[in-house]
């Protein structure tokens, strides 16, 4: 638990936790971050309770929550050796594509979604990209990954494909985000890559 929503050093709160204020309730809240350390073993497995005193009473409220953890694994791997893919190269470029789906957009990477919590949870996952380069997501049939995410169920994997629209100016300059129907708009997984493009004509042999 946390004070702050950047964590930093001197914002931890060691449970369980006091909190003193004034007799007088001069406040309407007190915000605090929860953070998941090691993913539930069940849903809503985690209690958190919270108790108020003031003018000789007690108060009481209580939340179960549960930990779930999002990976996105590019060309299917957890390491950052491999995650560069090749801008996109027109039918006028390159008329017999090398992958599927065929097509001008044949230049794409493999990106596995993979959810991990307990037996019986799901949610809905969403995706896009931030940075210099630019990549298009899409799902194995060639289509648009919906703005309103896809659902996946714990313990699989949803594989999408990266494109390469616009090649990088910087090493690691896109950003694939994600966020779930459960957290909002906070960003639960990044992951970084590289979009690579190579002009036959500056190639010297």
């Amino acid at each position: 638990m946390w004070t702050d929503a950047k964590k930093g050093e001197g914002n931890e709160v060691s449970l369980p936790a006091e909190f003193s204020q004034p007799d007088e309730l001069t406040w309407q809240q007190k915000t605090v971050y929860v953070e998941g350390v090691a993913v539930s073993d069940g849903i809503r497995d985690i209690e958190l309770a919270f108790e108020f005193s003031i003018g000789g009473k007690t108060f009481e409220d209580r939340i179960k929550v549960t930990v779930f953890d999002v990976d996105l694994l590019v060309n299917n791997t957890a390491g950052e050796s491999d995650d560069y893919v090749a801008k996109e190269k027109t039918a006028e470029i390159r008329e017999t594509p090398m992958q599927t789906p065929a097509g001008p957009n044949d230049n794409h990477i493999p990106m596995k979604v993979h959810l991990e919590g307990p037996s019986g949870f799901s949610c809905g996952v969403s995706l896009w990209d931030t940075g210099s380069g630019e990549v298009s997501i899409k799902k194995t049939d060639g289509t648009d990954y919906p703005g309103g995410g896809e659902t996946v169920a714990a313990g699989t994997d949803l594989e999408v494909h990266l494109f390469g629209t616009k090649a990088s100016s910087d090493l690691d300059d896109v950003m694939i985000e994600a966020s779930t129907d459960l957290t909002g708009c906070a960003v639960v997984e990044q992951e970084d890559l590289t979009v690579i493009w190579i002009e036959s004509y500056n190639m010297i042999f």
